[in-house]
């Protein structure tokens, strides 16, 4: 979504038809800089997406289920660097 909008002007706009939530970082700079596809090419917490806003957009709709980070594993340290950016993207 981050390409055509920000993730938190979609949540509205999606409102209760959102039934699972998957998660993943973009960088508009690396888009620009280096091409569309390498603004995924960050890890969650590192890029340009507002968080705060998305968690805000989140409470609004009433959404309480899972949310799953959408990136390639690893090991025990790559996971639980995983668990730790969405513990602080998330606000847990």
């Amino acid at each position: 979504m981050a390409r055509y909008g920000w993730p938190e002007h979609w949540i509205p706009v999606l409102g209760k038809r959102i039934k699972k939530i998957h998660i993943k970082e973009y960088s508009t700079k690396k888009m620009n800089d280096e091409g569309l596809w390498k603004g995924f090419d960050v890890e969650i917490g590192d890029g340009t997406i507002d968080w705060k806003a998305v968690r805000r957009e989140i409470k609004a709709i009433g959404y309480s289920d899972f949310v799953t980070a959408e990136v390639g594993g690893g090991n025990r340290e790559r996971l639980a660097d995983i668990a730790a950016r969405m513990d602080k993207v998330l606000d847990l």
